[in-house]
């Protein structure tokens, strides 16, 4: 299967490397100053679930961009808007999409320029970062995907998660794509804002009383936003949210964690920020979530 990924950093870079692998066709989207690092030194994988070195294609921009079956969006959600041209022009070719951004903003802005029905995925489920070399850190758990339909049936999505699957990634179908989005947003918007707050990991901060007191209070104001926001949400509860987190491995943290260390730009406003502004659309209020918003926005350059 042809895939173009778009965004070679810890989370692109990681999928198409295990897709490269698995014997598929995959070409990298990436800004020049990326293109240059892999074709330099290649596309490095370090994983207890094992190393990879990696010859890649790589464009940019300004080079042509080939056809695929599937177009892999993992850039950041602050770059979406930049490379929305290029998921619609691989779209009006026949290109099933796989946004793995967290958050669900994201689905209307691809929405609008492929069509729902091309999404097929995916809530994923992972932990890694770029190192000092530009190499892939991955640590961990398996990864694991949610692949599916937004408007027809799962089974759209097989040959995708057929494709995707591998020893190195976990891919299922799923019968409630926008259910999982949803899942996965409200568990990594507590999650991400939590662990970046404290600078520790999901285990430092849910074996503190008032830490994990707070991660609670936001779930729950997040539920009741998500009910109200998006009714096919009705069905997730804060008790199967907050089992999520509870049952992390310990030492896990977020990706938005990683960034703050490094003094690099936040989601912010596409997590948090989102969930905030949807709730006082509504006008339900989130004390909680809104006082973890406005500490996040003061932290980190501003983008």
């Amino acid at each position: 299967m042809r895939f173009v990924i778009i965004g070679a950093g810890a989370v692109g870079g990681y999928l198409g490397g295990r897709l490269l692998q698995s014997g598929h066709e995959v070409t990298f989207l990436v800004r020049p100053a990326r293109k240059a690092e892999l074709e330099e030194r290649g596309l490095r994988i370090r994983s207890p679930l094992g190393d990879a070195d990696l010859k890649v294609t790589a464009v940019t921009d300004e080079d042509p961009l080939p056809g695929c079956d599937v177009a892999l969006v993992a850039v950041k959600n602050f770059d979406l808007d930049s490379v929305l041209g290029s998921i619609g022009r691989l779209g009006k070719g026949g290109a099933k999409v796989v946004s793995v951004l967290n958050g669900v903003e994201h689905l209307d802005k691809i929405s609008a320029v492929v069509g729902r029905a091309a999404i097929v995925g995916g809530p994923l489920h992972m932990e890694a970062t770029l190192g000092e070399r530009g190499e892939i850190v991955h640590k961990s758990v398996v990864p694991s995907i949610a692949l599916g339909s937004l408007v027809g049936p799962a089974e759209t999505a097989r040959p995708v998660a057929d494709a995707l699957s591998s020893p190195g990634l976990k891919a299922e179908l799923t019968a409630d794509l926008l259910a999982d989005f949803w899942k996965k947003s409200l568990f990594i918007t507590a999650f991400s804002g939590m662990t970046a707050l404290a600078r520790r990991p999901i285990g430092d901060v849910m074996g503190d009383a008032y830490a994990a007191s707070a991660v609670e209070e936001m779930v729950a104001e997040m539920i009741e936003i998500a009910h109200e926001v998006e009714p096919g949400t009705r069905g997730i509860t804060e008790e199967a949210v907050m089992n999520r987190i509870r049952n992390m491995p310990p030492t896990m943290t977020s990706s938005m964690h990683h960034d703050l260390e490094k003094g690099l730009p936040l989601e912010v406003e596409s997590i948090q920020g989102y969930m905030v502004r949807r709730g006082r659309e509504k006008g339900l209020r989130s004390p909680a979530l809104e006082a973890c918003y406005a500490a996040l926005r003061l932290l980190g350059p501003r983008r």
